[in-house]
């Protein structure tokens, strides 16, 4: 009985493999920033909504971002 496989390495499966961990490590990056970005965003809704978005800036640092 023959466990061992052939494994052959071919440019496509590199490129593949390359291309998903770039998606990976990108997607792992840029999360935090999205989640801070998101809660900003939030922040100027709920000042527009109160009707002080002119005071967006001060809203923004009593908030608990």
């Amino acid at each position: 009985m023959n466990l061992k496989k052939d494994i052959s390495v071919t440019p496509k499966g590199i490129i593949i493999f390359s291309v998903i961990t770039a998606l990976l490590m990108f997607m792992c990056f840029i999360y935090s920033d999205i989640v801070i970005t998101a809660k900003h965003g939030m922040n100027v809704w709920e000042s527009i909504a109160q009707g002080q978005f002119f005071q967006y800036y001060k809203f923004s640092t009593n908030s608990s971002i």
